[in-house]
């Protein structure tokens, strides 16, 4: 989840929802929420990003702000990084843009140093002069645009240290439009080496647990891919189970027990495939 110093007002959709966003059934945003509800509550596995575009060198609002996140690292154990996007100037020189309000306060420069050195890792982003030219006026093009590829990177990387990538392929996706429907059918057929139909077929199988070798109900084989979809979003990994099951050496079942352990599904699916393969040689 993603959360910004003054919320919806900050994004300029605080007149669109009418000055009701608390009202309006959309998610908190504002890093008030997620300083005084959502961070309390995180865990050692937890990582938090702290991002800064376009905003000068401290993204924080207040000098507490940076005592508080620093004061809850050493206490709850979460891992911190920080993501910076310098933006450029015409020269080639860095232009810093207004910082922070409090950020000239020597207390403020101190907290938020200290709060620095406690991060695992800070990432700089530094534009060239090029990345100056303004395409739409109000809006830093390059600078977001940097920022966006720099957060494709940890959440890419993160899929693939937790082993949800598998020859470079997502393997643990969410089925939840007709895009993304066709893609899991094709992504569970080049990986478990199974023609298109059947791969399918394995997808709409662990949809509505009708597993091998029982016949597949025509009404659920024939039913429009509108309809699976709205299925697909009610089951929780169906992915992973439908890639299990077309290896051959899963039943749903199983593979849903498998998952549930802490082996990642990466190395489900290559033990699975390469004990389809010796069986395969031992025939």
């Amino acid at each position: 989840r993603a959360f910004i110093a003054g919320g919806w007002e900050a994004l300029g959709l605080y007149q669109a929802l009418g000055g009701q966003a608390g009202n309006s059934g959309l998610p908190a945003v504002s890093l008030e929420h997620f300083m005084e509800r959502i961070l309390p509550t995180a865990q050692t596995a937890d990582l938090v990003v702290l991002l800064s575009s376009g905003q000068g060198p401290h993204p924080l609002p207040t000098t507490q702000c940076c005592v508080d996140l620093g004061r809850l690292k050493r206490s709850l154990g979460f891992q911190f990084i920080t993501v910076e996007v310098a933006p450029a100037s015409a020269n080639g020189a860095r232009s810093d843009p207004e910082p922070a309000p409090g950020a000239g306060d020597l207390s403020y420069r101190q907290a938020y140093a200290t709060l620095l050195d406690e991060a695992e890792c800070r990432l700089k982003v530094e534009l060239p002069a090029a990345a100056s030219e303004v395409l739409i006026p109000g809006i830093d093009t390059f600078a977001e645009l940097a920022l966006k590829l720099a957060l494709n990177i940890l959440t890419t990387g993160s899929f693939i240290r937790l082993g949800k990538v598998y020859r470079s392929r997502m393997i643990d996706l969410r089925v939840s439009n007709l895009k993304l429907y066709r893609r899991a059918c094709a992504i569970i057929a080049e990986l478990s080496g199974q023609n298109f139909d059947f791969s399918t077929e394995c997808l709409i199988r662990a949809m509505h647990d009708v597993d091998v070798p029982k016949p597949l109900p025509k009404n659920l084989r024939e039913a429009a891919p509108e309809e699976q979809i709205k299925r697909a979003r009610q089951v929780t990994r169906l992915v992973p189970t439908a890639l299990l099951l077309a290896t051959g050496q899963y039943t749903i079942a199983s593979a849903r027990r498998a998952l549930k352990e802490e082996m990642p599904i990466r190395d489900l699916l290559v033990e699975a495939l390469a004990a389809r393969k010796r069986a395969e040689v031992s025939k």
